[in-house]
C-alpha cells in the first residue's frame, strides 16, 4: 500500500506484511489553537485583522498542509515546517478569499513565522528552567 512509505526507513520498498517502525513523524492541525508536530506544541500567529479574529479560515488547513509538507521536502526539520506552515494558515485565514501572494503576504508570512518561532523559543526557555 501507498502508506507504506509511512513506516519505511526511506527505502520505500516493501518486501514483506509486518513493517517495524524506527521513526515515525506526525503534524496535527488545532485551527486557532496552532498545531502538534511530534512532541511539540506550535503556537498559532497573531490574526492581523480587526478583531483578532479570522476573517474566513476557509483553505487555511491545506495551506497549512501544503506549506509543511513543502518545508519538510526541502529540508526543514518538523518543527521549522511546523512554525511556517501554522503562519501560512493563520495568513489566510485573515483575507476574505485566499491571499494574492504578493510579497506584502509573503512578508506577512514571515513575520508571522517569526512570531510563532520566538513563541516556541521562549516556551523552551520557560520549560528548561
Amino acid at each position: 500500500p501507498c502508506y507504506s512509505a509511512l513506516l519505511s526507513d526511506d527505502n520505500f520498498s516493501c518486501n514483506s506484511e509486518e513493517h517495524v517502525c524506527k521513526t515515525t513523524e506526525f503534524a496535527v492541525r488545532d485551527g486557532a489553537k496552532g498545531s502538534f508536530v511530534n512532541e511539540s506544541i506550535i503556537p498559532p500567529a497573531t490574526l492581523n485583522t480587526p478583531d483578532g479574529g479570522p476573517i474566513n479560515p476557509t483553505g487555511a488547513g491545506n495551506a497549512y498542509a501544503g506549506a509543511y509538507v513543502s518545508c519538510r521536502a526541502s529540508g526543514s526539520s518538523a518543527e521549522e515546517a511546523a512554525i511556517l506552515a501554522n503562519a501560512v494558515g493563520a495568513v489566510v485565514c485573515e483575507y476574505d478569499n485566499l491571499p494574492p501572494w504578493t510579497w506584502e503576504v509573503l512578508d506577512r508570512v514571515a513575520r508571522a513565522a517569526c512570531e510563532i518561532k520566538d513563541e516556541v523559543r521562549n516556551r523552551a526557555v520557560l520549560n528548561d528552567a
